[in-house]
């Protein structure tokens, strides 16, 4: 079973948008399941007041989702399995779409319920599961194969500076698989304050390998780095734990910095980009009235100006279409 992510850096960058174009070129509805690690599904923004793209599921799919919202949509819904597993719209319940329709997904929201829910629709013939997210809540991704990162105009609309922080999410996602630890190793938790950074690189004199199980924000890593005596080979639990940085162009390029002067940075379970879908629309506000009015970028450039950032192919799903998502995923 492949297991796809998708996440958007921000609201309105077309995470749905990009679930839905590859949803379009499945072809066996059956052994598609689809579940979102946060809360998916409304019509409106609930900022903009702007209507929003949502998931339609067809007829045969499995869909994996809380109690409240199981008649929220349109599709009619058989359930299969009721959960244990809790989430603050009630316990988690594996359905099978009787009648195509809108859906409204509250999936699992740990990493833990993530696992229990793929190893559930395994079982089921399961043979594609997507796993919408989000950039705030991107933890329970780490037991995804890989992830299509959905960016736009509505996180910056200086192409500039998005096309280098998408190259940072590249680099930090597509870190290699760390080899066995050399031992002695140092194993931490996370790096979340200054303090942090400087106390952990006093604490890897002597070792050869330094793991942390947790996040690493920014500036103590930094700190960290400029406190090391020697090089030893930082190993991350998964790419997750580097997202959280408050500059995710400064992290990519701390670790860039350490690699080029020979030490290795590695993580236990990668989770490789597989694609970038862009979206020109932006959440346009007008002082003048208050409101909301939907905006664009030039669509071209916008894709041009990421496309060059990353090695991974960059797709503008409205203009190509979902026959190119299904390409880069292998799709069968």
């Amino acid at each position: 079973m492949q297991v796809i992510g998708i996440a958007g850096t921000a609201k309105n960058t077309g995470k749905t948008t990009t679930t839905a174009s590859i949803i379009s070129q499945w072809q066996a509805p059956r052994a598609l399941a689809v579940t979102s690690i946060g809360y998916d599904g409304e019509s409106r923004d609930n900022v903009t007041g702007l209507p929003k793209p949502r998931l339609h599921l067809p007829a045969g799919a499995l869909v994996v989702t809380a109690e409240k919202c199981l008649g929220a949509g349109s599709a009619r819904l058989e359930n299969l399995e009721k959960t244990e597993l809790a989430t603050p719209l009630g316990r988690l319940v594996i359905s099978r779409v009787r009648q195509g329709g809108l859906a409204v997904l509250a999936g699992p929201n740990s990493l833990s319920a993530l696992k229990f829910c793929i190893s559930r629709l395994r079982g089921l013939g399961t043979k594609l599961l997507l796993v919408d997210g989000a950039l705030g809540r991107l933890a329970p991704m780490a037991a995804a194969d890989g992830l299509v990162l959905a960016t736009g105009a509505a996180r910056s609309r200086d192409l500039k500076r998005l096309a280098q922080e998408t190259g940072a999410f590249a680099a930090l996602l597509n870190l290699p698989r760390a080899e066995e630890p050399q031992e002695p190793a140092l194993r931490l938790g996370s790096m979340l304050v200054e303090e942090d950074g400087r106390e952990y690189a006093q604490a890897a004199r002597g070792y050869r390998t330094v793991v942390f199980a947790g996040v690493a924000e920014q500036k103590p890593l930094a700190r960290f780095l400029e406190g090391l005596s020697s090089a030893p080979a930082l190993v991350f639990a998964d790419p997750t734990k580097l997202l959280f940085s408050a500059d995710l162009v400064e992290t990519a390029a701390l670790l860039r910095g350490y690699r080029t002067r020979g030490g290795r940075v590695g993580v236990v379970n990668p989770l490789p980009l597989k694609g970038v879908t862009v979206n020109p629309f932006f959440p346009d506000f007008n002082e003048a009235d208050y409101c909301y009015a939907p905006g664009y970028v030039d669509a071209l450039a916008l894709h041009e100006a990421v496309a060059r950032s990353v090695s991974v192919p960059v797709v503008d799903v409205i203009r190509q279409g979902g026959e190119e998502l299904a390409k880069i995923l292998d799709l069968e």
